[in-house]
């Protein structure tokens, strides 16, 4: 009882920021000016949106199958299936934990560890902060950032090194990584603290290096076009909306407004990034000199291609594999996720 009332206590806190990032996208926003830039949206652009952004998930299916071939070789349909089925989960679920039912998905599918796969994914994130990363520091080059963006790089650069440094002493310092875990534990009840052993040991199982030098490049270059793409999304949206013409934003400020918006990711809200995302593409194309209601009708078109048609294929994908959401398994710290045959 005690974690469901945790579970919908941090819920109400996520609604709670959302509806506040809401008020401030809205609040100085003529309702009939933003209906009439939907209006006037360009449909032929925004469909080639959809499926360039989709392209950019079939990618991240391949990558993931690399990081998983030491496991077990993995086809990409169906780490494709799996991932979307973990972005459906993702708007609907708070803390990201369309991840954890990804990797018990793939795991319970495959036949192999779901600890071992989540290990993947989390090298998967870390690839992808780091690309961020690269981005961030080259768009700082070019255009000149508020002191609120800098230090959420900042801070995502430090989150990004100690995960780096934690998975690298547990892959070659196992004894010592889990030496330090024990001393952590040691306020945990035994039956607790033992299960968090073992989960990290399956974890550890996970962090297997890539097969050759080969795959280490094409990890490296699937992260780099998978960002590329994420950006072009934006670029595209900027000829849906005519921002080219109409306030001559160059092609180069799609940079920026992926780097922003991905801190409403890590931002605490309600599932799906609902009003954070909003109000902080606003505050990017707002450098631009894109006025507020032209910024939010872009943000809201785009936030619905990256949520609506996805979450329609995982819901597709989801009744092809038999999965359901009635119960979340006690790991996933919700209720059980039943996979039927």
């Amino acid at each position: 009882m005690g974690g469901k009332t945790n579970n919908v206590f941090k819920l109400g806190i996520g609604m709670a920021i959302s509806i506040f990032f809401l008020y401030l996208a809205f609040r100085q926003v003529e309702l009939h000016n933003l209906l009439e830039v939907l209006r006037n949206s360009h449909g032929t652009f925004l469909m080639f949106a959809v499926f360039v952004l989709f392209t950019s998930h079939w990618f991240r299916a391949v990558r993931h199958r690399y990081l998983l071939e030491s496991v077990k070789r993995i086809e990409n349909g169906s780490l494709f299936s799996a991932l979307m089925i973990g972005y459906l989960a993702n708007t609907v679920l708070p803390a990201h934990l369309g991840e954890f039912l990804r990797a018990y998905v793939i795991g319970k599918k495959e036949r192999i560890s779901a600890s071992s796969t989540f290990a993947t994914i989390v090298v998967e994130r870390v690839l992808d902060v780091l690309s961020l990363i690269i981005i961030m520091g080259l768009v700082f080059v070019v255009y000149p950032f508020p002191e609120m963006f800098k230090l959420s790089v900042y801070l995502t650069f430090a989150f990004a090194t100690g995960i780096v440094g934690f998975l690298a002493l547990l892959k070659f310092k196992p004894e010592l990584s889990f030496r330090f875990m024990k001393i952590a534990t040691r306020l945990f009840p035994n039956g607790i603290a033992d299960k968090i052993l073992q989960l990290l040991e399956s974890f550890r199982e996970g962090l297997v290096a890539l097969k050759d030098r080969k795959s280490y490049f094409i990890v490296f270059v699937l992260s780099i076009v998978i960002w590329a793409i994420y950006a072009g999304v934006f670029a595209i949206g900027f000829y849906a909306f005519d921002f080219i013409e109409l306030y001559s934003i160059p092609i180069s400020a799609s940079l920026v407004v992926l780097v922003i918006t991905t801190i409403s990711i890590v931002v605490p809200s309600s599932p799906g990034y609902v009003g954070t995302y909003h109000w902080l593409c606003m505050i990017a194309l707002s450098l631009f000199a894109v006025p507020e209601s032209h910024a939010l009708g872009y943000a809201i078109v785009i936030h619905a291609i990256n949520m609506i048609p996805v979450a329609l294929v995982g819901v597709a994908f989801a009744l092809k594999e038999g999965v359901t959401f009635s119960k979340i398994r006690k790991q996933i710290g919700l209720r059980e996720v039943a996979i039927t045959d």
